[in-house]
């Protein structure tokens, strides 16, 4: 609402199943400790999760073997093996439906289609019908069940009835579809996690060319756990569209400058610190139906991030970049001296930038997932078992 973070969306058939950057990483077991001791789900520290993320592994063929990594996520690989830091191949989700699809490029599979996207599978049964472009108005609810939806799909009105029914509205659109179906529960809206991100620049001597090949095949854990409870952040590289890559430069007052700098993109990687955000935000409806975000950084998530953005620069340098540059204007680039990671210049720059750290307006917060609580005391629905 302040305009302080910038939320990535978008909407198709099989949601988050068939737009995605492939990256498909399993809860820690901080994570699922916290949702059983915290929350009494407590199936999900033992064999029930386990169970549960092998049927997801299969039905969205989650898989490892043979992921060939692009320039940049090789170099995030690289740097992490000189400076010893925990790194791994991420998890990957889905293989091309057929062979020849020209395979991965930023925006995903080029010939469109990809194993392990839920909806498009169940639609190749032929035995599913989908509206697309459907705006739902409410649920309809009878005797506190729900029983089915009413809505416009294309100018025309629907409606729907079923035995069970499934909101995948996301964390936005959720709250105000279920304010306009009648629920009152104060926790409607509450409770929002964003995942909040920062991301840090590296220019290289050689091309980097982030908008090809598989956005997300590498991910560093080095500091996931930062306050002995699983909440830190995860290292990880984006999508690598130009316009993202833009949208990491700093306006330092010199046109010629910011010129410079956008005209290195084909030599550009872009890291990305992806907190696990222990402070939590509200959603509400405006007069127009649209969703209004409310959210503040904790300190502690603040923190976390700033490390993060520590331990990436440090890789991007270790790696061979030879500038570094962050959102915050008040920072200046670095220029990597011969000593790299060792140099003291460097040492002071990233003082400089955990000094500065995480500014309203001023540090490129964005969020590209978000959560909502689903628990009875927390969330505004009961969960179903």
């Amino acid at each position: 609402e302040d305009g302080n973070i910038t939320f990535l969306a978008g909407s198709a058939l099989g949601g988050g199943s068939a737009v995605n950057w492939h990256c498909s990483l399993d809860p820690s077991h901080q994570v699922r400790r916290e949702w059983a001791e915290k929350y009494g789900l407590d199936w999900a520290a033992g064999d029930g999760m386990a169970a549960a993320l092998d049927a997801v592994h299969e039905a969205f063929a989650v898989h490892t073997q043979g992921v060939e990594h692009s320039p940049p996520n090789a170099a995030f690989l690289r740097g992490c093996q000189r400076l010893g830091y925990p790194v791994e191949v991420a998890p990957q989700q889905g293989f091309p439906a057929r062979p020849g699809d020209g395979g991965l490029c930023g925006l995903g599979y080029k010939g469109g289609d990809v194993a392990g996207c839920v909806l498009q599978d169940a639609a190749a049964t032929g035995k599913f019908r989908f509206l697309t472009e459907a705006k739902v108005e409410h649920v309809l609810v009878e005797d506190g069940r729900a029983v089915g939806v009413v809505g416009v799909h294309r100018g025309r009105p629907f409606r729907v009835s079923a035995h069970i029914v499934v909101s995948s509205a996301g964390a936005f659109q959720t709250p105000l579809l279920l304010r306009r179906s009648g629920l009152k529960n104060d926790n409607i809206g509450r409770n929002l996690r964003i995942h909040p991100v920062s991301m840090i620049r590296g220019v290289f001597p050689k091309p980097m060319k982030m908008w090809e090949g598989a956005p997300m095949t590498v991910v560093s854990r080095v500091a996931e756990d930062l306050d002995g409870k699983g909440y830190g952040v995860k290292l990880e590289l984006p999508l690598g569209h130009p316009v993202l890559l833009a949208s990491t430069l700093n306006w330092r007052g010199d046109p010629m400058e910011l010129k410079r700098a956008a005209l290195q993109s084909e030599n550009a990687m872009v890291m990305l610190v992806l907190c696990r955000d222990e402070g939590s935000g509200q959603v509400d409806g405006d007069e127009q139906r649209l969703p209004r975000v409310r959210y503040v950084l904790k300190a502690s998530d603040k923190d976390h991030i700033v490390q993060g953005l520590l331990h990436s620069a440090r890789i991007m340098v270790a790696a061979g970049a030879t500038e570094i540059v962050w959102a915050d204007s008040e920072l200046p680039p670095f220029i990597v001296g011969d000593k790299g990671v060792a140099g003291k210049d460097f040492e002071a720059w990233l003082a400089m930038l955990k000094g500065l750290g995480i500014q309203f307006g001023k540090s490129g917060i964005a969020s590209a997932q978000r959560r909502k609580a689903e628990w009875r005391d927390l969330g505004g629905v009961r969960p179903v078992h």
